[in-house]
């Protein structure tokens, strides 16, 4: 009830955060009940994939939750994942005569009086109005670009991203468990049984999970912490997915993953989509400002470019 009523608050922005204070710093200082600010940091760990949810801007905090709390929309997963999105994009683009240029790698943007010239590694040039970085600002910095526009993303360059421990699993047959997704909360990690929302990725009555476990970026360097961390996703999955180690027909583990470049964090914030004063340069990503995270991010960015330029 007591977490009902927080909620309840947020939904109505009677508690609103401050730019000053991360949510951990805001929990201390409302008094906040200990079980209520546990929950709350426990939420945030999810849906900003962090291990270190105290040091997200209160502000921020309260104005996703916000938009959160009121939306009777599920979590959704789209058939195909990112793949799906990528040859939707595509065809999109040859639909509306757009040219679409695979592996070729751009190098250099240079300011011309029309617009900008762009040039790959093997030296082809295009000459084009406007531009687009959907590309992180440390890739960004990677490439010959005019002076205004290294200025601009070089401070977002130099932040902490958000990084994460990957285990992907296939399994046959299936374990029959209730749950879909589980959080662990002293392990900050989770599980996603991700043919229960799309059945066309696992193998013949087998199954798909896919385990993620928040890394804390200062202990990086420790070269038994990712071993350590592996450990705590094996113990979720001895409770959870009895005699999972004999069942595996295909594993994939990533050691350290970036899943957002920039992470919430007092001291840390977004680029913003556009350069003032310099109409003809756009910036889209989960990097970028925008509303929710990660790809609800990404796609709000980059609809805010498109209604600026339409």
């Amino acid at each position: 009830m007591r977490f009902t009523w927080e909620i309840i608050k947020t939904i109505l922005r009677v508690e609103r955060g401050n730019p000053q204070q991360s949510i951990g710093q805001w929990l201390k200082t409302e008094r906040v009940d200990e079980q209520v600010a546990q929950l709350m940091l426990d939420l945030a760990s999810t849906n900003f994939f962090t291990a270190e949810p105290e040091k997200i801007p209160s502000d921020v905090y309260f104005e996703y939750y916000q938009k959160l709390f009121r939306t009777r929309k599920p979590v959704s997963y789209i058939e195909g994942g990112w793949q799906g999105l990528v040859q939707e994009l595509e065809r999109i683009i040859l639909e509306n005569r757009g040219e679409i240029l695979k592996k070729a790698k751009i190098t250099a943007v240079e300011l011309t009086t029309t617009g900008f010239l762009v040039r790959d590694r093997k030296k082809q040039e295009w000459n084009v109005e406007r531009i687009i970085f959907a590309v992180p600002p440390r890739e960004i910095l990677k490439m010959a670009t005019p002076t205004t526009i290294q200025k601009f993303v070089t401070p977002h360059a130099s932040h902490e991203p958000v990084e994460v421990f990957v285990y992907d699993l296939g399994l046959q047959p299936y374990i029959q468990t209730p749950y879909s997704y589980i959080y662990d909360r002293s392990h900050r990690a989770f599980i996603t049984d991700l043919s229960h929302y799309d059945a066309s990725l696992a193998p013949k009555d087998g199954q798909v999970l896919q385990a993620i476990a928040y890394l804390e970026h200062d202990r990086l360097e420790d070269p038994d912490y990712i071993g350590h961390v592996r450990k705590g996703i094996e113990q979720m999955l001895d409770v959870h997915f009895t005699d999972w180690r004999e069942r595996i027909v295909a594993e994939r583990t990533i050691k350290r993953a970036v899943v957002q470049e920039i992470k919430w964090k007092m001291g840390q914030g977004p680029l913003a989509t556009q350069i003032p004063g310099h109409a003809g340069v756009a910036f889209v990503g989960d990097w970028c400002e925008g509303t929710g995270q990660l790809s609800e991010l990404a796609f709000s960015s980059a609809v805010s470019v498109f209604n600026r330029w339409t």
